[in-house]
């Protein structure tokens, strides 16, 4: 009795490494053509190579079938691990924790590390795809030296910037080292570079995350918030305490300008005041205890429309749901956004996620600038006296309101909802 499997139409190294396996363990082989049950050139072994085979393999499910070859049976079932290409210097070290995470779930893992490129998501759910040093969509590259608090070895830091169109995976210290897009896993950075002590570890962490927002979406989002609300605390304490240094440097100037010119001190006495009350105020707001920030963090990102809110250095990030916008008898689904408040600048930047046209955003966005006319001033002070929250409801409003008077681009250009079903109409 003969066994056969099939051989694989791409670079796979399972088929090498499974021959190499046979002949190490004296198993005869050999590639032959089938016609029965299907059209296919494999490898055969005799029965005694069983055992060998099927442990090399790792199939979550297999079964026999019989072939028009007499005496020879045709395996086929399900590896519970497919590797893509080359670059996985730590393969020996990943290789039984993925195998651990296919046996637990029972849906089998396609592994491929493309090496800083950029590949579209698989989404069929009979598949969990990870993609090692890769993201969804380019946006540049990035170094990340440190990941869990674990130091990376050489090699393993090259990464790519994230591309904020699926669902983040961040650290203890909010940075992003992974996104989940469909049932595609993007590792941002080259973990199996190299076998660091800690590559197991890194890797079991982002499984776990990876597990609870399969488990639980909407759960996994608001930690995903939660988390970075000391982010936020940090933001705007931080400003305060710079707007308190610039301030108390304004008062010593005007002080100074009292002293030295007197034919200015009337100027220098009303300046000195008012900022002096500017002073007092921001050092009141400064003191807010950190539950008043957690509450105004709190209120953002339960405003209608926003999905997820991350904090970063000088910029706080909102992703909106899906924007449709009334106009002329119909609705027009504009996509998701990112609205970056620049806190140091006193801006705001608005960013299409999923259905830019051409370099336009929005009718009245074109990459990323925003033509707010005559409230672009409001919006800036509102940033400067840190009214984040009532920025984002000028912008939502903004996103929903379209005018043809001044437009970038036709409204058009984006696709029809049949509302209020939902369902996207053929502008025809």
């Amino acid at each position: 009795m003969w066994l056969l499997i099939e051989k694989p139409d791409d670079d796979e190294f399972w088929y090498g490494e499974l021959k190499e396996s046979l002949l190490r363990n004296g198993i005869p082989i050999a590639e032959v053509a089938i016609s029965v049950p299907k059209e296919i050139i494999g490898l055969t072994f005799p029965e005694e190579g069983r055992k060998v085979a099927l442990d090399k393999l790792k199939m979550l499910s297999f079964s026999e079938m019989e072939t028009n070859l007499p005496g020879v049976s045709l395996i086929e079932g399900v590896p519970l691990i497919r590797r893509i290409g080359a670059n996985f210097e730590a393969w020996d070290m990943i290789e039984p924790i993925l195998e651990d995470h296919a046996i637990k779930t029972g849906i089998p893992i396609e592994v491929s590390c493309p090496h800083g490129s950029d590949e579209e998501a698989d989404f069929g759910e009979d598949l969990f795809s990870i993609r090692f040093y890769c993201a969804c969509s380019h946006r540049g590259t990035e170094k990340y030296h440190e990941v869990f608090s674990f130091e990376l070895d050489d090699g393993q830091d090259d990464g790519i910037k994230p591309s904020f169109l699926g669902v983040p995976i961040i650290d203890e210290k909010g940075r992003v080292v992974a996104e989940i897009v469909g049932t595609t896993l993007y590792i941002l950075f080259d973990l199996v570079h190299s076998t660091g002590d800690h590559t197991g570890e890194i890797l079991l962490k982002i499984l776990d995350r990876y597990t609870a927002y399969k488990a639980d979406p909407e759960k996994y989002l608001q930690e995903i918030s939660a988390a970075y609300c000391p982010s936020y605390i940090e933001e705007c304490s931080r400003r305060y305490a710079l707007g308190i240094k610039e301030l108390s440097e304004e008062i010593k100037e005007a002080e100074q300008n009292i002293k030295n010119y007197q034919r200015r001190i009337v100027e220098s006495v009303r300046k000195r005041d008012v900022t002096k009350k500017h002073l007092d105020a921001l050092i009141s707001a400064g003191s807010e205890s950190d539950q008043v920030l957690t509450d105004e963090f709190n209120n953002l990102r339960s405003l209608p429309g926003v999905e997820l809110v991350i904090v970063g250095d000088g910029i706080v990030m909102v992703f909106t749901e899906t924007i449709v916008v009334d106009y002329d008898s119909y609705s027009y689904e504009l996509g998701k956004y990112r609205i970056d408040i620049l806190t140091d600048q006193g801006d705001v930047r608005v960013f299409n996620l999923n259905r830019e046209y051409e370099e336009n955003d929005h009718p009245h966005i074109s990459e990323g600038s925003c033509c707010f006319g005559n409230v672009s001033s409001g919006i800036a002070k509102f940033i400067g006296e840190y009214q984040y929250t009532v920025v984002i409801e000028i912008v939502m409003k903004f996103l929903r309101t379209v005018s043809s008077d001044s437009w970038y681009t036709s409204i058009t250009d984006w696709p029809v909802v049949d509302w209020p079903t939902g369902v996207m109409c053929d502008d025809s």
